[in-house]
């Protein structure tokens, strides 16, 4: 059942604080459930993109966060409230990190 996999990894990273528990969750849902409603909305993809860049896992990362801003131009961390959404920001981090390390970067 999607909607208990999905409780099961919110509160994993919201109440336990594991994220890497809750990665999987999230991992499968986005790979076997896409009719299901967090997939469907870009939740599931925001979260696991969250914590791909917790994880400072930087290619990933960004890919998620790409997809994200693709796939839910709408959502609320491309779109956001203030003036750099969420979404904006970490990809901006994530490219300065890349380049720290001396890596060139895709097309942002």
């Amino acid at each position: 059942d999607p909607k208990r996999i999905w409780q099961v990894a919110e509160t994993l990273s919201e109440d336990l604080g594991d994220l890497l528990g809750a990665r999987g969750f999230y991992q499968f849902l986005l790979d076997n459930h896409p009719d299901f409603e967090k997939v469907q909305s870009g939740d599931c993809l925001h979260r696991l993109a969250d914590i791909l860049y917790q994880f400072k896992e930087i290619p990933e990362a960004l890919r998620a966060y790409r997809e994200l801003r693709e796939r839910y131009p709408d959502h609320r961390a491309i779109k956001g409230d203030e003036d750099t959404p969420a979404a904006k920001r970490r990809i901006e981090l994530l490219y300065q990190l890349l380049e720290k390390m001396g890596c060139k970067s895709k097309d942002k």
